[in-house]
């Protein structure tokens, strides 16, 4: 599946609150995204989904994987929404 550049959103929007959970591949952190509709007052809550280092590749071809089928199903009411992805430093091994 190709990537799809409308879903980026700018990494230094999101603000985190606290960690929902962790696994052997990563964390989950609940954030609130600000301008996510395009309008600096919107702020909706979100969960984040991390890879816990650039440096695992299966990890992160995973994440790339997910991302790219959730944006393939689109919006469904049994499915967690995609609502953007902080993608552009992948290549650099930046995560935060």
């Amino acid at each position: 599946l190709p990537y799809d550049r409308r879903w980026e959103f700018p990494r230094h929007r999101l603000k985190h609150v606290f960690q929902l959970g962790v696994g052997c591949f990563g964390r989950v952190v609940k954030a609130e995204a600000v301008g996510l509709k395009g309008s600096e007052e919107t702020v909706k809550t979100v969960a984040v989904k991390m890879v816990r280092s650039e440096t695992n590749v299966t990890a992160m071809e995973a994440l790339i994987s997910e991302f790219k089928i959730l944006v393939y199903l689109g919006s469904h009411l049994n499915v967690v929404n995609l609502v953007g992805a902080c993608t552009r430093q992948i290549h650099t091994g930046r995560q935060r």
